[in-house]
């Protein structure tokens, strides 16, 4: 069963540590649009201008960028996350970045020309979007240091980070994110099962 809009907008306020009245609850209920997607369907191609927020109750998703004809994963996202397309969205220039479900997913829209213009009325409505950008930004400056490691160690942080992704992302996506080979990466995965430390 999908969630009602309120409870998509509680859900997020309460992921943020936001507390919004009852009627600034209902104005950003009123701004959420929910869709079902099929496996493997693209929700935004190269090209696109993104104006959404995504919400996921229920799914996977990746966001890429093809370079030289190679896919290169930048973020994988399910359930309780939120993916942002930001050098689209911030900058109104049709993307790189491309959306793409890895399984059947429920996810929930916020327009952000909405959502900013409800936080020019509303100031706990502001400090929701500041915390979703905020913490955005903070997980992808997480991910950037991700690329200085050796593989093994790269693999044992994603891990940490989000173990739960790893174990549904197909291997080879999960590959092109730590910018590796798959076949490296599934020498670095029998080097941690074996306890081979000084793999590198």
């Amino acid at each position: 069963m999908v969630s009602s809009s309120r409870d998509i907008a509680k859900e997020i306020a309460k992921k943020y540590n936001v507390t919004l009245t009852s009627e600034s609850l209902s104005a950003v209920a009123e701004i959420i649009t929910t869709y079902r997607f099929k496996h493997r369907k693209f929700i935004q191609n190269e090209g696109d201008i993104a104006e959404n927020i995504l919400y996921i109750e229920k799914g996977l998703l990746r966001l890429y960028r093809i370079d030289n004809e190679e896919e290169i994963l930048e973020q994988v996202v399910h359930e309780n996350d939120m993916l942002i397309s930001y050098e689209s969205l911030f900058t109104g220039q049709p993307t790189s970045q491309l959306i793409q479900t890895i399984e059947p997913t429920i996810a929930h829209c916020i327009q952000y020309k909405q959502l900013k213009e409800l936080a020019a009325k509303h100031e706990d409505v502001m400090n929701l979007m500041n915390a979703i950008l905020e913490n955005s930004i903070i997980k992808l400056r997480m991910e950037s240091r991700l690329m200085r490691l050796k593989p093994i160690e790269r693999y044992k942080a994603l891990l940490y980070l989000d173990s739960e992704a790893v174990r549904r992302t197909p291997l080879k996506y999960i590959a092109t994110y730590l910018d590796m080979a798959a076949e490296t990466l599934s020498r670095v995965r029998s080097a941690i099962n074996n306890n081979q430390e000084d793999y590198h």
